[in-house]
């Protein structure tokens, strides 16, 4: 089909590239539309196209062919769409797509209950089918299920083994061999049993003030080395080799520790021997020759200490830490 294209056509009546007609304007030199036989018979083969499709045949006199024939394609319900269907399986689903249909055969309802994952129930099917109750009765296995007024147990096969449960809430698991081997109350709180430490998640890895939280052993441990009194987890050692008299040396631990210096062989005359902690010295001496004396002194942590031995004496330096 086209728009009417002859020279005398209005150019662009209806938009850009769409041609219309004019009656023309004598008085300003504008001739009217020309008709020419390509519109006619374009304008022809549309209308009776649309007719013949519809199988109908064309009726001179007949006014109302081209409604009819629309009717006939598209507007009546006894059409069924079976011109989606005549256009071929793409056609189909592309319209059940645009539909928002499923693949559900949507059929003849089934009435009963079975296997099919397409077939649909209907109401009374699905009403009937809830209402089928299994009939009233004990069909629990004495040889595992037992009840008294007051408690009902699960036994195992060999009947060494049964979980319980009361009217106190009480929950447990009993054996025959052990008693009960585990339990819970009314509350959920274990009553009997331990739990393997493996199991156990969420420790808490330092002190606090919770009294529910469990600490893990390393928290525990390091706890106890970190606040632990003097000489708890604490060895002596010989560092005479390892200091030198008057260096100063530090307490890098987060614990106190204690050092120590023996003189032996005092020689005659007034002699001291010292160790110096936070400048502050404290000193042994003898006015007696070849006495022994013994200087130990608490080292806080993150304080400084030295040795200051008599020069000609013999000494040993001992730390505990």
């Amino acid at each position: 089909m086209h728009r009417i294209d002859t020279p005398t056509a209005q150019k662009d009546k209806f938009g850009a590239g769409k041609n219309g007609f004019t009656r023309g304007n004598p008085q300003t030199g504008v001739p009217a539309t020309q008709l020419d036989d390509d519109y006619f018979d374009t304008v022809q083969e549309e209308i009776a196209g649309v007719v013949e499709n519809a199988g109908m045949t064309l009726i001179k006199g007949v006014k109302n062919q081209l409604m009819t024939a629309l009717n006939k394609l598209f507007l009546r319900s006894s059409n069924n769409l079976s011109e989606i269907k005549a256009a071929g399986t793409d056609a189909v689903a592309a319209a059940r797509t645009n539909l928002g249909l499923t693949d559900v055969l949507v059929g003849p309802l089934s009435q009963t209950t079975g296997a099919s994952t397409s077939a649909i129930m209907s109401q009374k099917a699905i009403t009937d089918a809830l209402a089928t109750k299994q009939p009233k009765g004990n069909y629990a296995d004495s040889a595992i299920f037992s009840s008294s007024q007051i408690e009902s147990y699960v036994f195992n096969p060999n009947k060494n083994l049964c979980f319980l449960i009361n009217n106190s809430n009480i929950s447990g698991a009993y054996s025959v061999d052990f008693g009960l081997i585990w339990g819970f109350d009314g509350a959920g709180v274990m009553t009997a049993g331990s739990v393997p430490a493996s199991r156990v998640t969420g420790l808490s890895q330092a002190t606090g003030a919770s009294t529910s939280a469990i600490m893990s052993q390393k928290a525990i441990t390091d706890a106890l080395g970190q606040n632990a009194s003097l000489g708890l987890y604490q060895l002596w050692h010989d560092v005479t080799a390892s200091r030198a008299v008057g260096s100063s040396y530090s307490n890098n631990s987060s614990r106190p520790i204690m050092v120590a210096m023996c003189v032996r062989n005092v020689p005659l005359g007034l002699y001291a021997s010292s160790i110096v902690v936070q400048g502050i010295e404290f000193s042994a001496g003898s006015n007696t020759a070849g006495e022994h004396r013994f200087i130990s002194v608490i080292v806080p942590p993150g304080q400084t200490y030295s040795y200051k031995p008599l020069a000609t004496s013999n000494y040993t330096l001992l730390e505990l830490y």
